[in-house]
């Protein structure tokens, strides 16, 4: 009585697969610093206007709290408290305004780094059909 054959792994087929999905990580890599490179572009002056923002907010608040404001208490006989709470909300104000803006824009600069994750995407939807091709024809092939 014959022992059924049992099919043989494709080791011509696996090699290629790993082929491939090398092939694919280094593109897949070098997209990536593609992405980086450009998102930094576009990030550029966004962070430097956030450090800017950011550095005025801190050097500006005691500067006019206590110069600004003993000025227009003066000048409107106003309690210097007050006046203090005045102009130190409205300096806040304005830093918080300008860094808004600045994360708006390095957040539309992120979008270059979508590519890389919708690439990657794919790139794995293709590896688990072609793995999954594989297994159903190493299925066919065998004999019970």
């Amino acid at each position: 009585m014959d022992r059924p054959q049992v099919a043989q792994p494709q080791h011509s087929h696996v090699m290629a697969l790993a082929r491939d999905v090398i092939k694919l990580a280094d593109l897949q890599l070098q997209m990536f610093t593609l992405d980086v490179r450009e998102f930094w572009s576009r990030a550029k002056i966004s962070s430097i206007v956030l450090v800017l923002g950011a550095v005025t907010a801190l050097g500006t608040i005691p500067v006019m709290l206590l110069g600004l404001a003993r000025l227009l208490a003066t000048a409107f006989d106003v309690p210097i408290a007050w006046m203090q709470a005045g102009v130190g909300a409205f300096v806040l104000i304005f830093a918080v305004v300008l860094m808004r803006m600045a994360v708006s824009k390095m957040s539309d600069a992120g979008q270059a780094l979508k590519r890389s994750q919708v690439e990657l995407h794919k790139n794995l939807e293709w590896m688990r059909e072609v793995l999954h091709r594989d297994e159903s024809q190493q299925e066919d092939n065998e004999v019970y």
